[in-house]
């Protein structure tokens, strides 16, 4: 069988003695369709895709609206609706912020990738020359994914041939940072929490720290999600920051729904600590809102998250350790994992990561280490030293 590609998005190839002429079409709900014929000669296969492939090219709509305008009705989309709210801010803030004043007037069919290219040269340089610094690397990155998806969502809707953000040549990249070092060691971690003891939420700092769960993590947390006849916990919800206000959310991934195993000290901690709850509750009385949260207010309403992290800090600076956010918790904990010699594909599962491989490489500093012990440990197997 042989297959050759024809121009365009699709193929002919000899099928059984036959000419078999395929392409692919997005229909306006994103999924990829196949379209195929099977034809006596190559020349009427070629002939039969070539008229498909400028049908498909002129079907694109003759549309005035500007990308401003096409915005506004992506993000008013279901496909933009339906994400969660952290998510829908953020495309909202950058298409406000960002995107609009600099490319918001651009009719959306003339807009090329060679404007996306200034647009992001722009964004990094701006703040430079003002003396603001300028955004990040990670943040342009999002920029250029918040248009990458806009302009997708328009193509398939065949508002666009193609879509520009597809050509860019240069596309903002974020270097890999090693997240290793943004970690405290076992000794600084047994350190704080010593120095906590007695804080009304002493159990959280643990449990943030022993399971790696992030803050929306573990202030979503109920009770019901803990099981402490098994000794596990179930992430099914959480309580992020959107827009200044905390909102209740999905976590981030469906690998971040996940079951995370406690150890039986801070198993011995959670039950301690649903005692003091329950005290709590009775001194409350009528005041007490039950939204069955393991961490809570004293009348049983949501912490804010930026109050967290800001009692987080303070209890730092008090320790005299070195600084370290609330989400660095989470990467001491890792650090930590792979430094006792847990297997990765574990840490993965624990952390929720989309793969053991990216686990690695976030914390690529513990790695070498790792190879070291490994390659001990198979020299005393084979040789017996």
């Amino acid at each position: 069988m042989t297959k050759r590609r024809e121009k365009g998005s699709g193929s002919i190839r000899e099928l059984n003695g036959r000419w078999q002429a395929l392409y692919f079409v997005e229909d306006a709900d994103g999924k990829r369709r196949q379209r195929t014929k099977v034809h006596a000669t190559k020349t009427e296969a070629r002939e039969w895709l070539r008229k498909k492939l400028a049908r498909e090219a002129q079907a694109v709509t003759t549309d005035e609206r500007t990308l401003g305008e096409w915005l506004d009705e992506w993000l008013s989309s279901r496909s933009v609706t339906k994400l969660a709210p952290a998510t829908r801010l953020w495309y909202s803030s950058a298409v406000e912020k960002h995107i609009r004043p600099y490319l918001g007037h651009v009719p959306l069919q003339k807009l090329t990738a060679a404007q996306l290219e200034g647009f992001y040269t722009d964004r990094e340089q701006r703040g430079r020359l003002d003396g603001t610094g300028g955004l990040g690397p990670a943040s342009v990155r999002r920029l250029h994914v918040t248009l990458y998806r806009a302009l997708e969502s328009a193509t398939r809707k065949r508002l666009l041939e193609t879509n520009p953000a597809k050509w860019v040549e240069e596309k903002p990249r974020v270097g890999r940072v090693d997240l290793s070092e943004k970690a405290w060691t076992p000794d600084h971690l047994r350190t704080f929490l010593g120095s906590v003891a007695g804080d009304r939420l002493e159990v959280l700092w643990q449990v943030a720290a022993l399971t790696g769960l992030r803050r929306g993590e573990a202030l979503g947390l109920r009770w019901h999600d803990v099981d402490l006849g098994r000794g596990k916990l179930h992430i099914r919800q959480t309580w992020v920051m959107v827009g200044g206000s905390p909102q209740l959310s999905t976590p981030k991934t469906d690998l971040s729904r996940r079951s995370v195993a406690l150890d039986s000290l801070t198993l011995t901690a959670l039950r301690r600590h649903k005692v003091h709850q329950n005290e709590e509750r009775l001194l409350a009385g009528e005041v007490w809102q039950d939204h069955d949260l393991v961490f809570c207010s004293e009348d049983g309403t949501p912490l804010r998250p930026d109050w967290v992290s800001a009692r987080f800090g303070k209890l730092v600076a008090q320790s005299g350790l070195p600084p370290l956010p609330f989400h660095g918790l989470r990467h001491t904990h890792a650090t930590s994992l792979l430094k006792a010699g847990a297997n990765p594909k574990v840490v993965q599962e624990r952390l929720g990561h989309y793969s053991a491989a990216f686990t690695l490489d976030a914390y690529s500093s513990v790695v070498p280490g790792l190879q070291a012990e490994a390659a001990e440990d198979v020299a005393a197997l084979v040789l017996g030293s």
